[in-house]
């Protein structure tokens, strides 16, 4: 492999962990408090940044999984900033159709908070697919 583009995948990974360690750890509080902006906020900040990392190392599937969950928080943190109630936010049709989730249910924020969990998961698994040459130390 290039030396330069294995510097980079190195990078990526590296980037990436810390991304996924972010949303790891802002799910559940953002599930136990779906109101707080500042954890939407930084929940798409962080899905928005590992799509811009995969998009820039050209991993297809990262991206377009990360792209799902940024319009999902995008939605959420554009509803929470005009006062919406969080329950009437997303619509089935914001998760293809689906039909997974249901709108204006009081488990709105769970069945987000576990398509954020799943997402989260198949995330870290396409981020180990594509750091397996030589993974830097902290993926080991």
């Amino acid at each position: 492999m290039d030396p330069e583009l294995e510097k980079y995948r190195e990078l990526f990974s590296l980037d990436a962990r810390d991304q996924l360690e972010a949303i790891r750890d802002l799910v559940p509080k953002w599930e136990a408090d779906p109101g707080n902006i500042e954890l939407v906020k930084n929940l798409h900040r962080a899905f928005h940044s590992l799509k811009g990392l995969s998009a820039t190392m050209g991993f297809s599937d990262i991206f377009a999984l990360s792209q799902k969950m940024v319009v999902l928080f995008d939605k959420m943190r554009t509803g929470l900033t005009k006062k919406m109630d969080v329950n009437k936010i997303l619509k089935p049709e914001d998760f293809g159709g689906e039909g997974k989730i249901a709108a204006g249910s009081p488990s709105l924020v769970s069945q987000v908070a576990d398509l954020s969990r799943q997402s989260l998961e198949e995330l870290e698994k396409l981020v180990r697919k594509h750091s397996d040459e030589n993974p830097p130390q902290s993926l080991k």
